[in-house]
């Protein structure tokens, strides 16, 4: 009972932050949601879940860490965070950004990688949905060539697979997405 009264905390929570927000035409919180549904499908337990649900909050003004540790624990605070973007110069390029985003990745214990891999597995799958039906204007949602965005995926795919190796089906089902990307990206085929 503890695990369904904190995730409908989280869910409260969540929803008080992102209610007017919406995200490729659909309310917000379908994201975190999915997210933190990849999380028990691929093996995680409550508290990555929650954090799942919660990792876009981070970004929003007045969530600290002290906020999400006061209403949810430090475990889940501690996960939570595992989201934030390294420090970075002001004159940051979207390259730069996602390189450093990458070298952090890198040294996560796999805990939190696979909230990380959830949570880039939906990302990548909206990107495919939207590449289907939007077709190319999806690209405009990028400030990159859509080789840089499939390059950024590409990088996590080999971090996954080289740290990953307890979830061998999250690794193949995110391998398959980049496939995917790469192919509509680099080869100009085409969703059939």
């Amino acid at each position: 009972m503890e695990r369904m009264t904190l995730f409908s905390r989280a869910v409260e929570f969540a929803e008080g932050i992102h209610s007017r927000e919406k995200k490729n035409g659909k309310p917000y919180l379908y994201h975190p949601m999915a997210v933190a549904s990849l999380i028990l499908k691929y093996g995680g337990d409550s508290n990555q879940m929650v954090a799942g649900l919660l990792h876009d909050t981070i970004f929003r003004e007045g969530v600290t860490k002290k906020k999400i540790s006061e209403n949810f624990g430090e475990k889940i605070a501690d996960l939570t965070f595992t989201f934030l973007d390294p420090p970075l110069p002001n004159n940051a390029d979207w390259r730069m950004t996602k390189q450093a985003y990458l070298d952090k990745v890198k040294a996560l214990s796999e805990e939190k990688l696979l909230l990380v891999a959830c949570e880039e597995l939906h990302e990548v799958d909206e990107l495919l949905h939207s590449l289907q039906y939007d077709g190319v204007t999806t690209w405009d949602q990028y400030p990159v060539h859509g080789m840089e965005v499939a390059w950024y995926f590409k990088q996590l795919l080999l971090i996954f697979y080289d740290q990953l190796k307890s979830k061998p089906a999250l690794v193949a089902e995110f391998a398959g997405r980049v496939r995917r990307l790469s192919d509509i990206v680099f080869e100009a085929k085409t969703f059939t």
